[in-house]
C-alpha cells in the first residue's frame, strides 16, 4: 500500500470505521476524519506524493527531476501545456505578477517547483497540498499550511477555524475552501466529520475570483450578497455523557451560527450527495439505511438499501439516485452454477428500486471492461458500449478517478490509455520502461489537467482534448454501440510492501553465516518464514513467545498484534505477525482461521460456531480491516469447508468435504460457484495454483484390466480452469516434485522432467544416492543420506521456476534432518536442522 492509498483510506472513513479497499479508494464521497486517528499514518505521509492525478480543477505534483521522465513528458505531450514540479531544497525562482496572483511556491524557469518535506495531497473533487508536522504529545498529524494549484505553482490558502459546542461539549476544526469543496482538518472535541460540500446559498454567491479559493477577505458587496451565507454540514458526536449521541448539524461559516438538523441518534456512517442536498445514513449496527433531506430536515428509511453496506458500496448517480449492491442470484451455465451479485438503481425520493443489473463492473458499479482484441468498455446501467482504439487483449483496468479511468499492463511494457468515460474519448500514453510500473490516477476538479508522476517527479499536462467541449471529430474517440450487461469482473490491488527495518538483527548470524537457534524454535508460513520461539504450557498447548523474520544477516523480531471480535455472539481472537503481504495468525481462541494473504490493511478469516458435540454448525468467510478493526462478512453461513487461498489473494478454493465438492469464491465479486472437475476428496496440499484461475491437481485413476485378470492403475494430473470448471489438459502420471516435475538419477546425472510443459533439465556431477531433502515454493534441495558410509556434502539447490541451480557444501552437523524455509521478500532461504541454520542468498542463482 502506498502512502497515498493509506491517506485516502483514512480520509474516506465512515464514522468510527476507516474504509480501506484498494480498488475502491476513488469510488464515492471521500470523507474527513478526526486527526486523532492519524497517528498511525505519520510514517507514511511522505509516500503520498508518489502518484498520478487526473485533475479537472487543479493539479499539483511533487517531484525531483530525472532526464528520462522529463524527456518522455515533453515528447509525449508536445503541443500541450506542461509544467514540472519538484521535491527538493532549491530556492524558488522569481516570477512576475501582482502579489495576490503570484504563487507562494512558484516554479522556476524550468517549470520545476520545490516543495518541503512532510507534505500530503488529498481532496475529493478538488486537490490541495498540505504542509504538516507530527505532534508527539497528541500522537497525530497536524496540518500547518495548505496550498492549491494556481498558474505555474502552488498558492497558499488562508486557514480558517470554527469553534462551537454540541450540547455543552466543545469542538473545533480548521478548514480551507476551494470552489464548492471544504477541507476540514485538525478536528478536536465533539466532532466526527466535516462533509466536503459547501452550500453558497440560493444566490450561489461567494465564489471568489481567484478560482474559488476562500481568501479570508470579504468586500461589503459580498457581505450583502451572501444573504444566506456559506453553509456546511458536520456530524457531531458526544461520548462523555450518560448516553452516546450523534447528530447532523449545519454551520453558517459567515454568521458562525450552528443549527442542529437531526435528533441525537444518528449512529450511522454518512455519505453526502454530490450537490449537498441529502445525506445517506447507513445504520450498520441495526442493518438499515435512511436518507436525510438537509433542506426539509426529514429522515426517511430506505428499505431497498442494505444497512450493512459501506460508504464505498454506494455510488451517487445524482442527488436523488444511487447505485448499490443487491442480493445474489444463481445462474446455471454448462452445468456450472454461478452466483452473481446484483446492482440496484434506487430512487431516494420514493425508496423504490428503479432497475436491477446482474454483475459487478471492474471499473465501478456502472462501468465494466471487456477484454478482447480491442478493449471494450460497457455501461452496465445503460447498456452502452464503446471501444478504445489502439488497445489489445493484454490491457486491463488499473485506476479510476471521477470520469477518468486508466488502463495499462504493469507486467509488460506497453502503452497506457487514459479514458474519459463521460465523453468516451481516450488518450494513448507511451510510457518508457523506467516508468511504466509506477503510474496511478486520482481526481481533483475541473481544470482539465493531468498530473503524471513517478517516485521522484511530476508534471502538469493539459488534457482538455478529452473533455466534453473538445472537437467532436477527435481521432481518439471509440466506437459507440449498444450491448448487454452480464459481465462480472474483479479488481486488482497493489501489493503491500515489506516494512523497512533498521539496526542490527535480534538474532545475528556469525561470521560463517551460521545461526544458533534457541530450543523450541519452529517455523511456519508459506511464501515467507515466520520463525517462532515456542514453549508448551501445563496443558500441552503450544505458546508462541516471539516471532522473527529472516534477514540477510540474521533474524529480526517482528511486532505481534492481537485482534478479537464476535461471530453472531460467539467470541474469537487471534494474534498475528506480518511479513510483506503474508500474515501469520496464531493463538486462535474461539473458532477462527486466519488466511495467509494480506492486502493493505485487509486480511481474510474463516469464522465458525461449534455445538456441544464439537460439530461445526455454521461457518463463513469474513474480511477484517486491521486498521479500523471493522469486520465484514463476505459469504453466507454454510461455508463449512477447508480453505485454500490463491497466492495473490483474489480467490479462495472451498472444500465442502462433507458434501463431496469444491467451489471457488471470488473475493472481489463476492461470488461462489461449484467446480465439479475438482474431486471432492482432494486435500488442500493436492492442489497447486499456476495462476489465479488455473490449478494442477490429481485426477481420477485410469483402471486397465490386464490379460491375467489383474488391474493396472495409472494416475493422472488435471489442469483446470477455475472460471469455467473445464479440465484444460489431462497428463498421464503424477509428478514427484510440486505436481509438475519428476526427477531421476542416472549415475552422476540428475534429470528433471516437467510433465506439463515437457521441458527437461539436466544437472551433472552429482552423487548416485541423491534424493530430495526438502522443498520450499519453487525451490527443491537435493542431498544425501547422513547414514551413508561416505556421505557427500555437495548438495544441490534447484529453482524449478527459473530452471537454475546452485551447488553448496552442507556441513555434516546440518545434514541430519535438514529442512528448508523460504523468505521470498528477502530472496533468501533458511536451511536448518532445528538447532543450527544457514541463510542462503538465492537472488543470483545461475
Amino acid at each position: 500500500m502506498t502512502g497515498k492509498d493509506l491517506f485516502d483510506a483514512i480520509h474516506r472513513c465512515e464514522n468510527r470505521f476507516i474504509e480501506e479497499t484498494a480498488e475502491e479508494l476513488l469510488k464515492n464521497e471521500e470523507k474527513n476524519q478526526q486527526t486523532s486517528i492519524w497517528g498511525t499514518f505519520a510514517r507514511r505521509a511522505a509516500a503520498v506524493l508518489l502518484c498520478i492525478f487526473v485533475l479537472g480543477m487543479g493539479v499539483s505534483a511533487l517531484a525531483m527531476a530525472s532526464d528520462t521522465f522529463r524527456e518522455w513528458i515533453y515528447e509525449m505531450f508536445s503541443g500541450h501545456e506542461v509544467m514540472e514540479l519538484d521535491i527538493g531544497d532549491a530556492e524558488a525562482g522569481d516570477t512576475n505578477g501582482t502579489a495576490e496572483s503570484l504563487p507562494d511556491i512558484p516554479a522556476d524557469e524550468n517549470h520545476r517547483i520545490s516543495l518541503k518535506d512532510d507534505m500530503v495531497v488529498w481532496g475529493d473533487r478538488e486537490t490541495v497540498v498540505a504542509e504538516t508536522h507530527y505532534d508527539n504529545k497528541k500522537e497525530q498529524i497536524v496540518f500547518d499550511r495548505v496550498y492549491r494549484l494556481q498558474g505555474n505553482g502552488l498558492k497558499e490558502l488562508t486557514v480558517h477555524s470554527y469553534d462551537g459546542d454540541y450540547d455543552g461539549r466543545p469542538f473545533s476544526f480548521e478548514y480551507v475552501i476551494v470552489h464548492q469543496e471544504i477541507f476540514g482538518f485538525n478536528l478536536e472535541g465533539a466532532i466526527q466529520e466535516v462533509f466536503s460540500y459547501v452550500n453558497f446559498g440560493d444566490e450561489n454567491i461567494g465564489i471568489t475570483g481567484d478560482g474559488g479559493a476562500d481568501t479570508g477577505k470579504m468586500s461589503e458587496t459580498d457581505a450583502k450578497d451572501r444573504q444566506s451565507g456559506r453553509s456546511i454540514y458536520v456530524q457531531l458526536s458526544d461520548d462523555f455523557g450518560d448516553q452516546y449521541k450523534e447528530c447532523i448539524a449545519k454551520i453558517n461559516l459567515d454568521t458562525m451560527e450552528m443549527e442542529k438538523l437531526s435528533g441525537d441518534q444518528v449512529y450511522a456512517d454518512c455519505v453526502i450527495s454530490p450537490e449537498g442536498t441529502k445525506i445517506l445514513c447507513l445504520y450498520r449496527a441495526d442493518n438499515y439505511a435512511t436518507v436525510f433531506d438537509l433542506k426539509e430536515k426529514t429522515e426517511k428509511k430506505i428499505e431497498a438499501i442494505c444497512g450493512a453496506s459501506r460508504a464505498s458500496e454506494i455510488e451517487f448517480v445524482d442527488d436523488d439516485t444511487i447505485l448499490t449492491y443487491g442480493d445474489y442470484v444463481d445462474e446455471v451455465r454448462d452445468g456450472v452454477t454461478y452466483s452473481q451479485q446484483q446492482v440496484l438503481r434506487v430512487d431516494l425520493r420514493t425508496g423504490e428500486v428503479m432497475n436491477t443489473y446482474t454483475g459487478i463492473g471492474d471499473i465501478s458499479m456502472e462501468w465494466d471492461s471487456v477484454q478482447g482484441e480491442t478493449l471494450i468498455l460497457r455501461n452496465m446501467v445503460s447498456g452502452d458500449t464503446f471501444s478504445v482504439k489502439g488497445t489489445d487483449s493484454k490491457i486491463h483496468f488499473m485506476k479510476k478517478a471521477g470520469d477518468y479511468a486508466l488502463f495499462g499492463n504493469k507486467e509488460e511494457k506497453a502503452s497506457y490509455f487514459l479514458v474519459n468515460l463521460s465523453t468516451r474519448k481516450s488518450m494513448k500514453i507511451d510510457i518508457p520502461e523506467e516508468l511504466f510500473r509506477q503510474v496511478e490516477i486520482y481526481l481533483a476538479g475541473a481544470e482539465k489537467k493531468l498530473l503524471l508522476a513517478n517516485d521522484t517527479e511530476g508534471y502538469i499536462v493539459d488534457v482538455s482534448q478529452l473533455s466534453e467541449d473538445a472537437s467532436a471529430g477527435a481521432d481518439n474517440q471509440g466506437d459507440v454501440t449498444k450491448g448487454t450487461t452480464d459481465t462480472v469482473a474483479g479488481t486488482d490491488n497493489p501489493p503491500d510492501m515489506a516494512a523497512e527495518t533498521e539496526g542490527p538483527p535480534d538474532i545475528p548470524a556469525d561470521e560463517n553465516q551460521m545461526l544458533t537457534l534457541k530450543k523450541g524454535m519452529r517455523i511456519y508460513g508459506e511464501k515467507e518464514s515466520f520463525v517462532c520461539q515456542v514453549h508448551e504450557d501445563e496443558n500441552g498447548e503450544e505458546v508462541i513467545e516471539a516471532v522473527y523474520a529472516i534477514e540477510e544477516d540474521g533474524l529480526r523480531k517482528l511486532p505481534v498484534d492481537t485482534f478479537s471480535g464476535e461471530y453472531d455472539g460467539a467470541p474469537y481472537s487471534f494474534s498475528y505477525a506480518v511479513i510483506g503481504d503474508e500474515v501469520f495468525g496464531f493463538h486462535e481462541t474461539g473458532h477462527c482461521t486466519v488466511l495467509p494473504h494480506k492486502e493493505g490493511d485487509i486480511i481474510y478469516v474463516s469464522l465458525s460456531q461449534v455445538n456441544k458435540k464439537s460439530r461445526v454448525t455454521k461457518e463463513c468467510l469474513a474480511e477484517i480491516n486491521l486498521e479500523t478493526e471493522e469486520v465484514t462478512k463476505i459469504s453466507h453461513d454454510k461455508m463449512i469447508c477447508n480453505f485454500l487461498m490463491s497466492p495473490d489473494g483474489k480467490i479462495i478454493l472451498c472444500n465442502h468435504r462433507s458434501d463431496g465438492y469444491w467451489s471457488v469464491f471470488d473475493i472481489a465479486a463476492r461470488t461462489e460457484k461449484r467446480v465439479d472437475s475438482l474431486p471432492g476428496y482432494l486435500h488442500t496440499d493436492e492442489i497447486k495454483f499456476l495462476d489465479t484461475y488455473t490449478v494442477l491437481t490429481y485426477g481420477d485413476d485410469i483402471m486397465t484390466k490386464l490379460k491375467d485378470g489383474s488391474w493396472q492403475i495409472d494416475s493422472q494430473t488435471y489442469k483446470i480452469d477455475l472460471r469455467t470448471g473445464e479440465i484444460l489438459e489431462k497428463y498421464p502420471g503424477a509428478a514427484d516434485l510440486d505436481m509438475e516435475w519428476n526427477y531421476t538419477t542416472e549415475g552422476n546425472v540428475l534429470k528433471l522432467h516437467n510433465i506439463i510443459t515437457g521441458e527437461d533439465m539436466t544437472i551433472r556431477d552429482v552423487g548416485e544416492n541423491l534424493y530430495t531433502v526438502g522443498g520450499a515454493g519453487d525451490y527443491i534441495l537435493f542431498g544425501y543420506d547422513a547414514d551413508d558410509e561416505k556421505p557427500r556434502e555437495d548438495y544441490c539447490l534447484v529453482d524449478l521456476a527459473e530452471q537454475t541451480f546452485m551447488k553448496m557444501d552442507v556441513p555434516p552437523e546440518l545434514s541430519d534432518q535438514l529442512e528448508i524455509y523460504p523468505a521470498v521478500s528477502e530472496k533468501k532461504l533458511l536451511l536448518t536442522n532445528g538447532t543450527e541454520g544457514y541463510i542462503v542468498d538465492v537472488e543470483d542463482m545461475s
